[in-house]
């Protein structure tokens, strides 16, 4: 009987691996605006988005990776803990984290000079 676990995916990007970052860093709240799955972020504990002190209202672990071939990849990390063994593995998180990721990507690469 297993009631935690880790999922973790990881997805190629075409956005610079510093501009998606910083997007998840310090600019959070506007995920809600370049995402139509992300319909509300929360500034849960501190004075404002931009301190590392602050509690965000999310629960995720987000890696975004320089790759040696110049391309970047964000990979993402969910710890989960089940209430009972009949609550399914969470695997539709990674296909929205999918998703949102490919929506954000789209959004960042708006104005710049690289092939989709």
């Amino acid at each position: 009987m297993v009631l935690a676990g880790k999922l973790i995916t990881e997805l190629g990007i075409k956005t610079p691996a510093d501009k998606f970052y910083k997007l998840f860093a310090s600019e959070l709240h506007e995920v809600q605006n370049y995402c139509e799955r992300v319909h509300h972020t929360k500034l849960h504990e501190g004075e404002d988005w931009h301190h590392s002190d602050t509690v965000k209202h999310w629960t995720y672990v987000i890696e975004v990776i320089n790759k040696a071939d110049g391309t970047a990849a964000v990979k993402w990390t969910i710890d989960y803990v089940k209430i009972n063994e009949d609550v399914d593995t969470p695997n539709g998180w990674m296909d929205y984290l999918s998703k949102s990721t490919r929506d954000i990507d789209g959004h960042l690469l708006k104005g710049e000079r690289v092939a989709l």
